[in-house]
């Protein structure tokens, strides 16, 4: 397997730099504060996300800011839920982004959004899913659990209107900020809508689509399937991580 550092979310026990890290860990003052880390990678930036329970005592913040010098990471502290991940200090402030190469993106995210873990791959996912979808210029298409919109902006790329919907108001707002930031404002439009919980009347309210990706989590999309219109999209394609 590959050693290099790839866009999105790993273990603190992948190889490299960060076997260090269980040592390191083992021997905070602090540990039992201290019940998770995730890292998140990006192209130019590499941070770590320390779940805290309780402030970390000074020794514990020396180790770290020497082993975030040697490794050349940034520290972001998350005392609360996701949103409340913060860097450590302020030269430890990430811009963590993921480029999409072949339709001329850069798409960011913060250390606590998910994102594909591996970028290599991810990349080979939305040319695959756009290669099925074969979007056409002028149509209007729907990105279903668009998240910050991976799929959402190369579909756009591709001259077609794309409306994506999501859950969580705080991706709908990043996935608006990446079409801004990628000059895709005008085709590419974000809405907040609960997937899980729909019907035929609500989704109707987004309009008609002539195409259709959907990309769940694992529980699946069966009340969005259950509430397409018999005159839906002519074509879907579905990304998922189970597909039974």
């Amino acid at each position: 397997p590959s050693l290099l550092p790839l866009p999105g979310h790993f273990p603190i026990s992948s190889p490299g730099p960060y076997r260090p890290w269980r040592g390191r860990v083992t021997a905070f003052s602090s540990r039992r504060g201290l019940p998770q880390i995730v890292r998140a990678v990006g192209e130019e930036a590499d941070v770590l996300v320390l779940r805290v329970l309780e402030p970390l005592l000074p020794p514990d913040v020396e180790a770290l800011r020497g082993f975030a010098d040697r490794h050349g990471v940034r520290l972001y502290l998350q005392p609360r839920g996701p949103e409340s991940a913060a860097p450590m200090a302020a030269t430890d402030e990430a811009d963590l982004y993921y480029a999409l190469p072949e339709f001329d993106l850069k798409i960011r995210f913060s250390p606590t959004e998910f994102t594909q873990v591996n970028h290599a791959i991810n990349q080979v996912l939305v040319r695959r899913a756009l290669a099925l979808l074969d979007p056409q210029s002028g149509e209007r298409i729907a990105d279903m659990f668009c998240g910050i919109g991976n799929f959402a902006l190369a579909i756009a790329r591709r001259h077609a209107a794309v409306v994506g919907a999501e859950g969580s108001a705080e991706l709908v707002r990043r996935a608006a900020r990446n079409a801004e930031l990628n000059a895709l404002s005008a085709t590419a439009s974000f809405v907040e809508m609960d997937l899980f919980r729909l019907d035929a009347a609500r989704l109707a309210k987004l309009g008609r689509f002539d195409r259709m990706l959907l990309d769940p989590p694992r529980d699946g999309a069966v009340e969005l399937v259950k509430s397409l219109p018999e005159d839906g999209p002519r074509r879907l394609v579905y990304v998922s991580c189970s597909p039974a």
